[in-house]
C-alpha cells in the first residue's frame, strides 16, 4: 500500500513539472509569434484616452504599415513629433493627404499634425488593468519574484533531485544500518 501511495505522488509530481513546462513553452511561444507577426503589448501611462482606456490599461497593437489604409475614428500608437522616443495611443481625428491628426479622448485640443511613417500600429483591444503589472514587474522587487524566485526554486528542485539520484543507497544487515 505505501510504495502504491509513493508511486501516486509521484506521478502527481511529475504531472505537475511537465504541466507546468507546457505552460511555460506555451507563453514562450505564443510571444514570440505575437512578436513575429507584428503585435505588441503597450502601457497605458497617462488618462488621455479616457474613457476608452486609462492609466494602467494595456493595449494590444497591430502593426501596420505606411501605405495601409487609415480612417477617422481608428485609434493608432505612433511617435510624438515632439519627443521621439515617446510613443503615444490617440484617435484619428482627420487626415490631410500623407498627415494625419490626432486627439486623445479626453484632450480639448488636437495633437500635432503627424505623418503616416510615424505611425507604429493600429490599437486592436484593451487589456484593463494589465499595465499595472507589467508594471510592477520592472521594479526590483517585481523582477525578482517574477524571475528570480521561480528561477531559484526550479534549481532547489533540480538539485534535490540530483541528490536523490546519486545518494548512496543504505541497506540494514543484522539490524545495523550499512552504506554500500
Amino acid at each position: 500500500m505505501a510504495s502504491y501511495l509513493v508511486a501516486v505522488q509521484s506521478a502527481r509530481r511529475g504531472l505537475a513539472r511537465g504541466l507546468g513546462v507546457m505552460i511555460v513553452v506555451a507563453i514562450a511561444a505564443g510571444l514570440a509569434f505575437a512578436h513575429s507577426s507584428g503585435v505588441a503589448l503597450r502601457r497605458v501611462q497617462t488618462g488621455s484616452m479616457a474613457p476608452t482606456f486609462v492609466a494602467g490599461d494595456a493595449v494590444i497593437v497591430r502593426r501596420v504599415e505606411p501605405s495601409q489604409q487609415l480612417t477617422v475614428g481608428d485609434i493608432i500608437s505612433f511617435r510624438s513629433s515632439v519627443d521621439r522616443r515617446l510613443i503615444l495611443s490617440h484617435r484619428v481625428v482627420s487626415i490631410q493627404g500623407e498627415r494625419l491628426v490626432t486627439q486623445g479622448d479626453a484632450n480639448q485640443r488636437h495633437d500635432l499634425a503627424i505623418d503616416r511613417r510615424q505611425v507604429i500600429g493600429l490599437v486592436a483591444a484593451r487589456a484593463p488593468g494589465l499595465g499595472r503589472w507589467l508594471d510592477r514587474l520592472q521594479t526590483p522587487i517585481g523582477l525578482a519574484l517574477a524571475v528570480y524566485l521561480p528561477a531559484v526554486l526550479i534549481l532547489a528542485d533540480q538539485l534535490r533531485r540530483l541528490a536523490s539520484v546519486y545518494r548512496p543507497a543504505h541497506y540494514r544487515l543484522y539490524g545495523r544500518r550499512t552504506v554500500l
